[in-house]
């Protein structure tokens, strides 16, 4: 039995070929709707080849959703399919957050000292440079 719906979450062009191939084998049963989830349509880091792979992964979509207004904005450029917009998800169930006293108890730290905590790849978009230079101003 063929799905309804099916999606294909995009996040970089690397992945379309792989995106575009898989939406366009299930749609040939004609029955299955592609929704394109994007958290980018526009990569932070442009490389050879991001438009066309990006606009083969696009052309496999019957809709989209994005959960930013400017991924949605950005989508136009590669299609004119419709977009729905759900914003992003609140992270709320972290529970409580605790002193900087307490964590550092917790984790066996020097509650004086001063701490630095970086999610994701080291990238140049991302301004780590400056931040590690505005402290060593400020030191």
């Amino acid at each position: 039995m063929a799905p309804d719906q099916l999606i294909l979450r995009f996040w970089i062009p690397f992945m379309a070929p792989c995106l575009g191939k898989i939406g366009r084998i299930v749609k040939r049963n004609k029955k299955t709707r592609i929704t394109g989830l994007l958290d980018n349509i526009i990569p932070h880091e442009k490389r050879l080849g991001d438009v066309p792979l990006t606009k083969y992964f696009t052309h496999t979509c019957d809709d989209f959703m994005s959960m930013s207004h400017q991924v949605t904005q950005d989508l136009k450029q590669f299609s004119d399919t419709p977009c729905r917009y759900s914003p992003h998800p609140v992270y709320d169930h972290y529970g409580n957050g605790v002193t900087k006293e307490e964590a550092a108890k917790k984790l066996g730290l020097d509650p004086n000292g001063k701490y630095l905590l970086f999610f994701g790849l080291i990238r140049k978009y991302k301004g780590l440079d400056l931040l590690l230079e505005s402290f060593a101003k400020s030191a």
